[in-house]
């Protein structure tokens, strides 16, 4: 999408939809090394 708005010549637009793309994968890591840590907490200590 935000390739779609640089091309279109929205370029304010295209900005702001890379900055939240960055975030969601940010977050998305985030979350995924949580799950993954507490998965190996909960496995190991039993």
């Amino acid at each position: 999408q935000s390739l779609h708005s640089y091309n279109e010549g929205d370029f304010e637009g295209a900005r702001r939809l890379g900055r939240n793309a960055k975030w969601v994968a940010i977050a998305s890591i985030i979350i995924g090394l949580l799950i993954i840590s507490i998965t190996c907490a909960v496995h190991f200590t039993k």
